[in-house]
């Protein structure tokens, strides 16, 4: 199991853009990000707190450990015989 690697130390919108754990605004907050003057400025400033938050807090070590498995969790969703999602129809 990814053991949590963040607590509240890092604030959402200052360090990290939040998305829950449905993602069901990402390609909004994405789409925003991307494409406007002042998503751009966000995700930029984001970016540059967020690393210079993650060399504070972590060794290059931990950092090292974190990606390895962020690789491994994008290896598990992109395996071929691994089953479609499905959206469930909205309830009116």
């Amino acid at each position: 199991m990814l053991r949590k690697l963040h607590d509240e130390r890092l604030v959402p919108w200052l360090h990290h853009i939040p998305v829950n754990l449905e993602m069901r605004k990402l390609s909004k907050i994405a789409t925003w990000l991307t494409s406007t003057y002042e998503g751009r400025r966000v995700a930029r400033a984001v970016a540059e707190q967020g690393l210079q938050r993650a060399l504070k807090a972590l060794k290059e070590e931990d950092r090292a450990v974190c990606v390895y498995q962020l690789l491994l969790e994008l290896a598990k969703i992109q395996k071929p015989d691994r089953p479609a999602l499905t959206i469930p129809p909205k309830l009116s």
